[in-house]
């Protein structure tokens, strides 16, 4: 049987909420009813489909990843967003989508939401991950260039605009950390054997948002630990809150910047290891021309420069102090210089014993 707003039960709150703070706390019972995600998590969709009405006033819009296995609900709350969200537009995954296709669907999107069933079966998740990056942010980096044949059958360059919203339904959350950094990602956790409420399309078709209007960012968002590029990505969505009046989720998505500005933190700082413990492998290998040869890696002591080169190509504006720095964090203490080049010393088996504390897996080792 399906259930109207009206079959809900209603707010015990003792303070008075306004009409549009109502329908916002139906609206995220109804959530709660479809999947099982609580009030918070279920504003924090509604405010995002609220925000995508209006993409014309901003110029950075985040993505929103709904993940979760099979049988979690995540289908049907992808059916709530789409009936709430601004101009939704369809892309399908399936494992022979081409490059082309996905940009020119994109592109089709562009300043309107995007609604990415099956994000996990794209061939190519790399690329996937790199237009979500450059449609976030309209100014600096939605025009994305593209070489095309015009009417004369001359090649020539253009700009292919991306920027708008994107609901992504996916099974694990972005690999990419720059994605990651742009991404609120909302987790759906299976709950076996608990029934969920089943809407019909005509019932959709009912469902609304309050009006919505831009509020300031609170005082409360201005320290050290709520600014950034986590604050950046839920701009947006504190706004719309803040214009509606809700304090409560506020005060909760307060904490929810703090964590994310520590995760990102966390998550460069290893992604920035992994890159320089990678690139001492390559240079060894480079020495020898043949692979991690045990008696090279003794004998010949590796300049410093020839990894920063190799980082350099990941990380183009990385100082060789911090490269120089993070290897002796991981263990690689001894340093000497040789002519003038500081020159790291180690052998194999240290290699091998700080790839296994680090959590570094290379068939190389």
């Amino acid at each position: 049987m399906t259930k109207t707003r009206n079959d809900f039960e209603p707010d015990d709150s003792p303070m008075t909420i306004t009409p549009e703070q109502e329908a916002i706390r139906q609206l995220a019972k109804l959530i709660e009813n479809v999947c099982g995600l609580n009030k918070d998590w279920g504003k924090t969709c509604i405010y995002y489909c609220m925000a995508t009405h209006k993409l014309n006033e901003i110029n950075w819009m985040p993505n929103l990843e709904i993940v979760g296995q099979k049988g979690s609900g995540k289908s049907r709350l992808m059916d709530i967003l789409c009936a709430l969200c601004y101009e939704p537009y369809r892309i399908i995954g399936h494992q022979r989508i081409t490059s082309v296709t996905l940009r020119n669907e994109l592109g089709k999107a562009e300043n309107k939401t995007a609604i990415i069933e099956e994000g996990d079966l794209f061939p190519n998740r790399k690329e996937l991950e790199s237009y979500l990056i450059n449609r976030v942010d309209k100014k600096r980096t939605a025009q994305v260039a593209v070489t095309v044949q015009n009417k004369s059958k001359q090649w020539e360059t253009i700009k292919f605009g991306t920027f708008g919203a994107t609901i992504l339904h996916d099974r694990h959350e972005m690999v990419d950390m720059a994605a990651d950094r742009r991404s609120i990602v909302i987790n759906i956790k299976h709950q076996r054997g608990k029934h969920f409420l089943l809407l019909d399309e005509t019932y959709l078709k009912t469902l609304s948002l309050p009006p919505r209007n831009f509020g300031q960012v609170p005082d409360e968002f201005n320290s050290t630990k709520t600014t950034g590029p986590a604050f950046d990505t839920w701009e947006p969505l504190i706004r719309i809150a803040n214009g509606i009046g809700d304090d409560d989720w506020l005060g909760w998505a307060q904490d929810r910047v703090v964590e994310m500005t520590d995760r990102l933190a966390e998550g460069q700082q290893f992604e920035i290891e992994m890159v320089i413990f990678s690139a001492l492998i390559e240079a060894y290998c480079d020495v020898s021309g043949i692979g991690l040869m045990p008696n090279k890696i003794d004998q010949i002591p590796l300049p410093l420069p020839s990894i920063t080169e190799i980082v350099r190509k990941e990380i183009p504006y990385i100082h060789s102090k911090t490269i120089s720095t993070q290897l002796k964090k991981m263990g690689f203490t001894k340093t000497k210089k040789i002519g003038g080049v500081p020159r790291v010393r180690t052998t194999i088996d240290q290699i091998r014993k700080i790839a296994k504390e680090i959590g570094y897996e290379d068939e190389k080792l």
